[in-house]
């Protein structure tokens, strides 16, 4: 059990919302005794939320959440919105983290506005671990920034590095990015623009993330996982589609064991139970519930965007990572690494233009 770390849950937010959500928070409290989780949703929500008995569950009245689809500036127009009430929780340091699985994209406007941005940091980025053969990985950015400039990127690699020591405790993070080939000339502009800065930077010794790195050059979709690389960057578009690429491969291996144990002969099924538990570790591996959702980085306070199709465990591994990564200080090394003017103050920085 780590230091006490209270928690804003938007309550409103996801496609299984209210309900998993509640379930969630109450999954989270019932195995982290230091967590208190503070739930923002409508009074009528609120007025079905037994009490736990601790006081680790608080109600904190609020607005609905803004539709998946609807545009992110409904943050201006609605700030009794329930992911806005959260972000105010933080603010106002009632809470370490805010979790949602609401609408991205509202969530990071929200974020920004309420928040405000990280010095230096012109653009958020999600990042998201990811299971590979040797451990888990940072994969960033994963949808925050849908079109970035290559500039961005250099901050994105900077900050996922910094992630990678903090939360993965990965003393030397080896850094590559998401491209079409290994060759140093391949992918679009902004993905050569991002080679050649970290090129140049490895080359000259500069820090990233505010310490030591590997330059692990461009990383093909399938060398994330062997992995080729502890922290993988891409423009939040491609990495959008790389992330949810990877969680529909992981549901239809699970599905496939599954079926496969089905339908071997009575004989050889009697057996099958010995591999349960191996089948369980590789579900639990492969299983994006289990990890957490992403972390926004790039905003002054601790942002985790569940799935938005989260369901209780789901919405409890995402409190579990707000915790840690609160309980890790996350914040203020990431603050305190990017403060040494690494990140990409964008004329400074002419080897990121393309």
């Amino acid at each position: 059990m780590g230091r006490p770390v209270t928690v804003a849950l938007d309550g409103m937010g996801g496609d299984h919302a209210p309900l998993e959500v509640l379930r969630g928070a109450r999954l989270a409290v019932g195995r982290d005794l230091a967590l208190t989780v503070r739930i923002h949703a409508t009074p009528e929500v609120l007025a079905g939320l037994a009490a736990d008995g601790t006081g680790r569950l608080v109600a904190c009245p609020s607005g609905e959440a803004p539709g998946m689809d609807e545009a992110a500036g409904a943050v201006r127009r609605q700030p009794s919105l329930s992911v806005v009430s959260c972000l105010r929780d933080v603010r106002h340091g009632a809470a370490d983290a805010v979790v949602s699985a609401g609408s991205t994209g509202a969530f990071a406007a929200a974020a920004v506005l309420t928040l405000g941005r990280l010095g230096g940091i012109p653009r958020p980025a999600l990042a998201a671990i990811v299971p590979t053969l040797s451990g888990p990985a940072v994969v960033l950015d994963v949808g925050g920034t849908v079109d970035s400039r290559p500039e961005w990127l250099l901050d994105f690699a900077a900050m996922g590095t910094a992630m990678a020591r903090i939360v993965l405790g990965i003393p030397e993070p080896r850094v590559g990015v998401l491209n079409i080939g290994e060759e140093s000339g391949k992918g679009d502009a902004r993905s050569q623009a991002l080679y050649r800065a970290l090129a140049g930077r490895i080359g000259a010794g500069v820090p990233l993330g505010g310490g030591a790195w590997v330059f692990a050059g461009n990383v093909e979709g399938r060398g994330v996982f062997l992995p080729e690389a502890d922290v993988v960057v891409c423009d939040g578009f491609a990495g959008n589609i790389f992330l949810k690429t990877a969680e529909g491969v992981s549901q239809l291996v699970t599905n496939l064991l599954t079926d496969a144990v089905g339908t071997l002969p009575l004989w050889r099924r009697i057996a099958a139970p010995l591999l349960g538990p191996a089948f369980q570790a590789v579900r639990e591996r492969l299983d994006p519930a289990a990890h957490g959702g992403a972390v926004l980085l790039g905003v002054r306070g601790l942002c985790v965007a569940a799935h938005g199709s989260s369901q209780a465990p789901a919405v409890a591994s995402a409190l579990a990572l707000a915790a840690r990564s609160a309980r890790g200080n996350l914040q203020e090394r990431l603050a305190e690494s990017l403060s040494t003017g690494e990140a990409a103050d964008h004329p400074e920085h002419p080897e990121v233009r393309s």
